[in-house]
C-alpha cells in the first residue's frame, strides 16, 4: 500500500515532538499509534482544572472560550481529557480558523463542527444565526448536537464519526464506513487511501488525527 501525505505529515510533526513513530513513511501502524497516545498523554495532568496541562490549538482561543470547551466536555461527561479531542476535530472542521461563521464553499456547512443547514434547524437555529453567534454562543450548540451521543463517545474516533457518520461511534477503526457503490462513497473517494473500493474508519480519522498534532505545534499550543 502506497503511503499518504496526510499520514506521512503526521508522522513527521510526531517525530519533530519528539513522540518517535519511526520512519514517516505515510503507513499509519502501531508505532504511529503508539507516539500520538503519548503525546496526548504527555498533556494531560489530572490536577489541573481542564484536565490538561498543554492544550492544542490553544493559542486560538480566549481564556474564557477555553473554559467553555472545557464546560462543553464536562456537561457532556466525557473525560476532562478529551478537551484535546474536542479541539481537533473543531481544528479540521472549521479549516484551523475556529471561527463561527466559517462555510464549507460547496455547502451549508458553517461553523465550528459545520453544521448542515437540517442539523441547525434541528437544533432549534439555522445556520445564518449559528454564523453570527461568538465562540461562546456557538459552542452552546456544540453541547447540544453531541449531547444524544455522549454517553457512547470514548474517544478521538467516536467524537469525529459523532460528526461525519455517526454510525461509526463505538466501531473499532477497522470498520468498513462506505464501500464503492455506497451514497457516500464518491464524496468521501478521497480517504480511500489504499484505493480498495472501501473507506475505514480509521482513513476517516488520518485528518483530524493531523490536525490533533499539529495543534501542539509551538505555534499553537497554550500551556494551562
Amino acid at each position: 500500500m502506497a503511503g499518504d501525505f496526510t499520514v506521512t505529515q503526521t508522522q513527521q510533526m510526531l517525530n519533530a515532538l519528539g513522540f518517535n513513530c519511526g520512519i514517516a513513511d505515510g503507513k499509519w501502524g502501531k508505532n504511529s499509534q503508539g507516539a500520538l497516545d503519548q503525546l496526548k498523554a504527555s498533556a494531560i495532568d489530572a490536577s489541573h482544572p481542564y484536565g490538561v496541562k498543554k492544550l492544542g490549538w490553544g493559542k486560538k482561543l480566549t481564556d474564557a472560550e477555553i473554559a467553555k470547551v472545557a464546560q462543553v466536555v464536562a456537561n457532556l461527561g466525557l473525560p476532562k481529557s478529551m478537551i484535546i479531542d474536542l479541539m481537533a476535530c473543531m481544528a479540521w472542521e472549521s479549516g484551523e480558523t475556529f471561527s463561527p461563521s466559517v462555510r464549507n464553499p460547496k455547502s451549508t456547512a458553517t461553523g465550528l463542527i459545520q453544521f448542515m443547514e437540517a442539523t441547525a434547524v434541528g437544533l432549534g437555529t439555522t445556520t445564518a444565526k449559528l454564523a453570527k453567534m461568538t465562540v461562546i454562543e456557538q459552542l452552546n450548540y456544540v453541547e447540544r448536537y453531541f449531547k444524544p451521543y455522549a454517553k457512547r463517545l470514548q474517544n478521538l474516533g467516536d467524537l469525529y464519526m459523532g460528526i461525519i457518520w455517526p454510525v461509526g461511534i463505538g466501531k473499532p477503526d477497522s470498520y468498513v464506513m462506505w464501500k464503492s457503490g455506497d451514497r457516500q462513497f464518491e464524496p468521501n473517494r478521497g480517504l480511500d487511501i489504499n484505493s480498495d473500493g472501501q473507506i475505514l474508519r480509521i482513513e476517516c480519522l488520518h485528518k483530524v488525527n493531523n490536525k490533533l498534532v499539529k495543534g501542539f505545534q509551538s505555534q499553537f499550543v497554550s500551556t494551562l
